[in-house]
């Protein structure tokens, strides 16, 4: 458990580095309620077939939260760019 909190739990710069680490919440977590979505949407994969309506409501469900914060944090984003591109 040490090490789930290392990776997954503790705020900071180990946050940021363990956001996409696939294989570790795959190998390492072995509780269904632990581990994260892009894991759990391995579970729709079959040997000779695929969950199709499962694996599209996941991943729908999975892209929902990312694009509610894009949309609130698009004012900001835009004015950092346009920001960082002015000479002077």
């Amino acid at each position: 458990m040490n090490y789930l909190y290392t990776f997954c739990i503790k705020p900071g710069k180990n946050n940021i580095n363990s956001w996409n680490e696939y294989t570790i919440a795959l190998t390492l977590i072995s509780g269904d309620l632990l581990k994260p979505i892009t894991v759990g949407i391995n579970v729709f994969y079959g040997f000779n077939f695929i969950k199709w309506q499962y694996l599209f409501a996941t991943s729908i469900f999975a892209t929902i939260p990312v694009v509610i914060l894009f949309l609130c944090i698009e004012k900001h984003l835009v004015s950092g760019l346009t920001t960082g591109g002015v000479k002077g």
